[in-house]
C-alpha cells in the first residue's frame, strides 16, 4: 500500500468524523424540537485486504441512523392540539399537496383547526382517523377507512336512522304498549316509555321534531311475536317505510314497519323488511332515511327506547378535544358535542428503518415493512393524551462528550497526513 493510499484513508477518516460532528450539532440544535429522535453515527470498517501482488487500502464509512422506538419524556402543555404518545405508536398523516394521498406517520403531535376545519400542522400535515357512524357499533381501524379529520359546521340533512330498543315480553296490548288496531291504521300510544322524540334536519337544514314510537302488533293479525316501528301522526308531514326495493311496504299502507322476535332467544329477527324511511314535509322537500338494525332484543320488562339519527342545522365550531382511548370530540355552537372520529396508532415491522423527512414526517418501505394500525392502548402502542408533547430524546451531555471525541480523533487524522506529507517531501529530495 502506498502513501497516497494511506492519504485516502486519512480523507475518509477525515470525512467520517465530519459526518459526526454534523450529527451532534443537528442533534444539539434540535434538543428542544417536540418529538424528535437523537440519531447517532455508526461507523463501519471498509475492509482492508491483501493479494498476491496487492495490498488494498481500507478506512472507514459513516452511517447515521436514529432510534425512532425511543420514548421521550411527556411534557404537559395544556394546548388542546398538542398530542403525546407514551408508547411506540405514531399519528397517521397525509399531506394535503400530496395528490397521491401517501400516507406517513410521526410522532410530533402538534395540530390545529386550518380554515377548512381540518386537523394540521405547521407543514400541512393533516391527522387520520377513523369517522364514526352515528349509533353503530365502532369497527377495528383499517388503512382504508381513515381519512381527515374535520370539524362538520354546513348544515347536514338527516340521512341514516339507526333502531335501539330493549323491550318488554310481558307487554300487553291494550295496556302499556302501542297498539295498531286489527281493523284500523291508527296509532296509539298509552306509555310515554315507549316513545321517542328525535330530530331531524330536511335537505333545507331545517329542524322537525317526529316522535317514533313502538309496540306489539295486535295478536288477531299476528302470532304474538310481531312488534312495530312508526311515528306519531302530525300535520307537517307524510311518511313511508320502504323495503330493500323501495317500494312502500304493504303492511299499514306502509305506515308501520313490523318486525319479528325469535321466541326461543328473544332476538329481533336480522330479515327486517323496512330498509327506509320517507319523510315527505308539507312545506316542500322530501327526507331519505337508510333504516338499520342496532342491539334490538326482549327482556322481562321495557327499558329503553332509542332512535340514532344524524344531522345538524349549520353551526360554528366552539373547541375541539381528544378524549379517552383516542376519541376526537367537536363542541358546536348549537350547544352540541359530537364524538366524531377515533385516532388510530400506527406501527411497522422495522421502524428503525423507515424513511425519515424534514417535517418530523416518516414514510413506510420494503425495509421497514407495511404500516399495521390498532386502538390506542392495544399492542404496546401506546396511550394518547392530549395537552402535552413528547420531548426530544437529545442528551446534551452525551452530544458534548461525543462532540469532544470526534474532535481528537479528526486532530489525529490530520497529524497522520501531516507526517505523511513529511515523508514525502523526504522521497521527493532524494
Amino acid at each position: 500500500m502506498s502513501l497516497f493510499e494511506s492519504f485516502e484513508i486519512l480523507i475518509l477518516g477525515l470525512k467520517a468524523q465530519d459526518c459526526k460532528i454534523k450529527t451532534v450539532a443537528n442533534n444539539v440544535s434540535n434538543a428542544k424540537t417536540p418529538g424528535y429522535k437523537a440519531h447517532q453515527i455508526q461507523f463501519s470498517t471498509l475492509g482492508a485486504g491483501r493479494s498476491e501482488r496487492h495490498e488494498h487500502a481500507g478506512g472507514v464509512i459513516a452511517r447515521r441512523r436514529s432510534n425512532v422506538e425511543q420514548q421521550g419524556d411527556i411534557l404537559l402543555t395544556d394546548r388542546p392540539g398538542d398530542l403525546a404518545i407514551d408508547g411506540k405508536g405514531f399519528f397517521l398523516v397525509r399531506n394535503a399537496a400530496d395528490t397521491s394521498r401517501r400516507l406517513g406517520c410521526t410522532r410530533t403531535g402538534a395540530f390545529d383547526m386550518d380554515k377548512s376545519g381540518t386537523l394540521t400542522d405547521e407543514s400541512g400535515y393533516r391527522l387520520q382517523g377513523q369517522k364514526l357512524i352515528t349509533g353503530e357499533v365502532i369497527p377495528a381501524p383499517t388503512l382504508d377507512a381513515l381519512e381527515d379529520i374535520r370539524s362538520e359546521t354546513e348544515a347536514v340533512a338527516t340521512n341514516t336512522l339507526r333502531f335501539n330498543a330493549t323491550l318488554g315480553r310481558n307487554t300487553a296490548m291494550g295496556g302499556n304498549g302501542l297498539t295498531w288496531d286489527a281493523t284500523t291504521s291508527a296509532n296509539t300510544a298509552t306509555n310515554d316509555e315507549l316513545k321517542y322524540v328525535a330530530k331531524i334536519y330536511d335537505p333545507s337544514g331545517q329542524e322537525h321534531e317526529i316522535t317514533f314510537i313502538c309496540g306489539r302488533i295486535d295478536p288477531d293479525i299476528s302470532d304474538g311475536n310481531d312488534w312495530g316501528l312508526s311515528i306519531a301522526p302530525s300535520g307537517d308531514y307524510t311518511f313511508l317505510f320502504k323495503n330493500q326495493e323501495g317500494d312502500p311496504l304493504t303492511f299499514r299502507d306502509g305506515t308501520v314497519a313490523p318486525f319479528k322476535f325469535d321466541p326461543d332467544d328473544d332476538k329481533i329477527d336480522r330479515e327486517y323488511p323496512a330498509k327506509s324511511l320517507e319523510i315527505m314535509w308539507d312545506g316542500g322537500g322530501t327526507s331519505h332515511l337508510n333504516l338499520s338494525i342496532g342491539d334490538v332484543h326482549l327482556e322481562d320488562t321495557f327499558k329503553e327506547l332509542r332512535i340514532d339519527l344524524n344531522g345538524h342545522m349549520e353551526r360554528d365550531l366552539i373547541g375541539w378535544d381528544l378524549i379517552n382511548d383516542g376519541f376526537v370530540e367537536f363542541s358546536y355552537s348549537d350547544s352540541t358535542t359530537e364524538k366524531a372520529y377515533r385516532v388510530p396508532l400506527a406501527t411497522c415491522a422495522s421502524p428503525n428503518a423507515l424513511i425519515e423527512t424534514s417535517d418530523g414526517v416518516y414514510f413506510s418501505n420494503e425495509a421497514s415493512g407495511d404500516w399495521q394500525i390498532h386502538i390506542p392502548e392495544d399492542r404496546g402502542l401506546g396511550t394518547i393524551f392530549s395537552g402535552a408533547q413528547e420531548a426530544s430524546t437529545v442528551n446534551i451531555a452525551t452530544e458534548l462528550s461525543e462532540a469532544v471525541v470526534a474532535q481528537h480523533i479528526y486532530a489525529a487524522n490530520g497529524k497522520v497526513m501531516s507526517t505523511i506529507n513529511n515523508m514525502l517531501e523526504v522521497l521527493e529530495r532524494l
